[in-house]
């Protein structure tokens, strides 16, 4: 069987998966879902100090620390920024890197840069709030509504 290590995105946490590792586990497999640091029940640890390199580490730290080998590690959505990372820290121990809802990001870019320029200039709101930048409304820390879940229904048949 294998070992999945399953990243949610953005304003979410290991938690949004629950379906998804449910019928993995049911089917015999390894389920590890880690949150990020500053998302979901971790979102107290946010700041404008946390990003993708944080969230390499987490998961990386994930890998190391449970002893994990032979992963195949899955990202949704923002993810696509972490997975990268993770692959370039423990490639070894990777078996492979699934993006779900997403896309690798061209080596060296950043996530912000995919925003149209507006939504992607800095802004003096607060962490926790309605952060508002040009047009664009995000809600960040625990106010945030919780996102949709990625679907179980193709949930991968590994070996």
């Amino acid at each position: 069987m294998a070992t999945f290590v399953l990243v949610p995105g953005a304003w979410a946490g290991g938690w949004i998966w629950r379906s998804v590792s449910d019928r993995l586990r049911d089917a015999g497999h390894r389920v590890y879902t880690p949150t990020l640091t500053g998302l979901g029940e971790r979102s107290h640890l946010g700041g404008p100090h946390i990003g993708p390199g944080t969230h390499v580490e987490d998961v990386a730290g994930v890998l190391t620390y449970e002893g994990l080998e032979d992963v195949v590690l899955v990202g949704h959505s923002y993810a696509a920024a972490v997975l990268p990372g993770v692959a370039d820290r423990c490639r070894e121990r990777l078996r492979g890197l699934v993006y779900v809802d997403a896309a690798p990001l061209p080596s060296g870019m950043a996530p912000a840069e995919l925003l149209p320029a507006a939504c992607a200039r800095p802004s003096p709101t607060p962490w926790r709030g309605t952060v508002t930048a040009g047009p664009c409304r995000y809600r960040t820390g625990t106010s945030s509504p919780a996102p949709s879940a990625p679907s179980a229904s193709a949930t991968p048949n590994a070996s």
